[in-house]
């Protein structure tokens, strides 16, 4: 039977450093590698491999993706360059070295049916990123010890998203495009790696795991939540196929990390108060 080291003795790689992965690593409390563009770039066959071998890492938490839904539906192969082959050469790199591997994937692998989805459901993608991150999935299984972390949107980063949106277009008394029919979680980047590190720290974990806790928020409610006064609300239809109920069950939520995840209404007082 094989024998995990603790995480605090072994060397960890971070592939990524967008908003998830810096988050990673201004959360690590212990030295952590990271690498990204241009070190390497996973599009590229070949590089991500001779990097890992190079490095030799006993962790590697792969945050790496091309995560705009737009792009993936325009660029299918770039997306299933990076998201699905880039992250299966990952894979079966740590399978060869014997390297655990954590790999952040989204809840909207789930793109049909009312919810909430398990762990152990069949997902459903319905446009091409999701696609390409269950094919990632797929990869990522076949590694020994490994995790996979449905996340669900993040927000916070340096990146716009809608809720720092909203709460500029609210403040400016402008009008707010909100959607009733997106219904589901939302955690800052900060939130969200402190729970992945709280996991790692559990060397028995493995599988999946859903980043996901009750109650669930439309757009339309999370608009709601920031703002006594709001502007005219109304539905637009997306340009992409997006799934609508990203609520995901959570077997895993008398876990010590799955109890770090705050409620929404949590999640976004904080929010408005970052914003001043």
């Amino acid at each position: 039977m094989r024998v995990w080291f603790s995480v605090s003795q072994r060397r960890i790689l971070v592939i990524g450093r967008g908003s998830l992965g810096s988050a990673l690593i201004s959360a690590a409390s212990l030295p952590v590698d990271s690498v990204d563009l241009p070190e390497i770039d996973l599009a590229v066959r070949g590089q991500a491999r001779d990097f890992l071998r190079r490095v030799e890492p006993d962790w590697v938490l792969h945050t790496a993706a091309i995560a705009d839904v737009d792009f993936c539906e325009q660029h299918p192969n770039d997306a299933w360059a990076v998201n699905a082959e880039g992250t299966r050469e990952v894979a079966e790199v740590c399978a060869a070295l014997g390297a655990r591997l954590l790999y952040t994937s989204s809840d909207s692998v789930f793109g049909k049916g009312e919810g909430p989805h398990s762990e152990s459901d069949r997902p459903q993608p319905v446009n091409v990123y999701a696609e390409t991150k269950l094919a990632g999935e797929d990869a990522v299984r076949e590694v020994p010890g490994s995790i996979i972390v449905r996340l669900p949107w993040l927000v916070g980063g340096e990146r716009p998203d809608f809720v720092s949106f909203c709460i500029d277009r609210l403040r400016s008394g402008e009008e707010v495009v909100a959607f009733t029919d997106y219904i589901g979680y939302i955690l800052t980047y900060e939130d969200a790696a402190r729970v992945i590190w709280a996991l790692l720290a559990d060397e028995g974990a493995t599988g999946i795991f859903h980043l996901h806790r009750p109650p669930f928020l439309s757009r339309y409610e999370q608009a709601q939540a920031v703002a006594r006064e709001l502007g005219k609300l109304v539905d637009k239809p997306a340009r992409v196929p997006r799934p609508t109920k990203m609520n995901l069950a959570n077997s895993h939520g008398d876990h010590p990390a799955m109890r770090l995840l705050p409620s929404m209404e949590d999640t976004l007082r904080k929010l408005v108060r970052r914003a001043g």
